[in-house]
């Protein structure tokens, strides 16, 4: 029996081109930059509404967020009062 070594000849390129498929685009979530005012630890925090993890390293970190969460990671801090019932300042905000 003879050996045979693969040449290109041997070889046929085959080329399926499917017109009907519908196309799916994964479309980039929208972002924000947050800077972290509070806080001189790391700080992390799963998004409210993706449930990604995000790392602030200390007070002035900024960080790309995902729009749905930043709008709820603004108002922290805003909404809760201290002791003489008024709002604190809030732990995020927009770059």
């Amino acid at each position: 029996m003879e050996k045979r070594s693969f040449v290109s000849r041997d070889s046929k390129r085959v080329e399926v081109v499917i017109d009907d498929a519908p196309v799916i685009k994964a479309e980039t979530p929208k972002t924000v930059r947050l800077i972290l005012q509070k806080n001189l630890n790391p700080l992390k925090i799963l998004g409210p509404v993706t449930g990604i993890l995000y790392v602030f390293l200390g007070a002035g970190y900024i960080l790309e967020v995902d729009d749905r969460d930043a709008t709820i990671m603004l108002e922290k801090g805003r909404t809760t009062s201290c002791c003489a019932g008024t709002p604190s300042s809030p732990y995020f905000s927009l770059v």
